[in-house]
C-alpha cells in the first residue's frame, strides 16, 4: 500500500479526525437532546410521561461494535502476515469503532420520545398535540412516520414511535371533545 511515512501518518490523522469530529457532533446532539428531554420532563412532572426507546436498533449497534472490538484485538493480526496491512486494518477498525459509537449516541438522541397528556418531546424539540395537522406513512424498506405541524415543520420518527404518537393524539382529542 503507502509505504512513504509522512503520507501514512497523513491518511491516518484524516481518516481518524474525521472520525472523531463525526463522533463529537453526535455527542454534542446526544447533549442537547438530554437538555430538551430534562426540561420537558421539569415542565411536565405532574404528568403522566411515557417513554418510548428504540432498544433494538442500540443492541444492534453495540453488538456490532463490540464484534469489530474483538476481531481487532483477537483476529487482526492474524488476518495478514504483512506489518504494513496490518496497520491500515487497525485504522479501519478503529474508524468503524468511532462510527458505531457515534451511531450509538445519534440513535439515544433521535429514536427516543417521551409522551405526555398534550406534548411530545423528540430529539431537540418539544412539540404541542394541538400543532399536529397530518400523519404521513413514508419508505418502503425502512418505514417511517414523518408529522407534518402547523407551522411547516416535519418531524421524522420511527414507524413504532409514530404508532405511539398517533395513539397518544387520538387520546388527546378525545379529551378534548369530552372536555366539550
Amino acid at each position: 500500500m503507502i509505504n512513504e511515512p509522512y503520507i501514512k501518518i497523513t491518511v491516518t490523522v484524516v481518516i481518524i479526525g474525521y472520525m472523531v469530529y463525526l463522533f463529537w457532533k453526535n455527542v454534542q446532539n446526544f447533549m442537547k437532546c438530554q437538555q430538551a428531554r430534562a426540561d420537558f420532563i421539569r415542565l411536565h412532572k405532574k404528568d403522566e410521561l411515557v417513554f418510548v426507546n428504540q432498544q433494538m436498533l442500540l443492541c444492534t449497534i453495540l453488538s456490532f461494535c463490540i464484534l469489530t472490538l474483538v476481531i481487532m484485538f483477537l483476529l487482526g493480526d492474524k488476518m495478514t502476515a504483512d506489518i504494513q496491512e496490518l496497520y491500515w486494518y487497525r485504522v479501519a477498525y478503529i474508524s468503524l469503532i468511532l462510527i458505531f459509537v457515534g451511531l450509538i449516541f445519534d440513535g439515544l438522541s433521535k429514536r427516543r420520545m417521551i409522551l405526555s397528556h398534550d406534548a411530545f418531546q423528540v430529539d431537540e424539540g418539544t412539540f404541542r398535540f394541538r400543532s399536529i395537522v397530518n400523519f404521513e406513512q413514508r419508505g418502503t424498506f425502512f418505514r417511517v412516520v414523518r408529522v407534518l405541524m402547523n407551522d411547516g415543520q416535519k418531524v421524522v420518527v420511527s414507524r413504532k414511535m409514530g404508532m405511539q404518537l398517533s395513539d397518544a393524539y387520538d387520546a388527546w382529542k378525545a379529551r378534548k371533545k369530552t372536555k366539550r
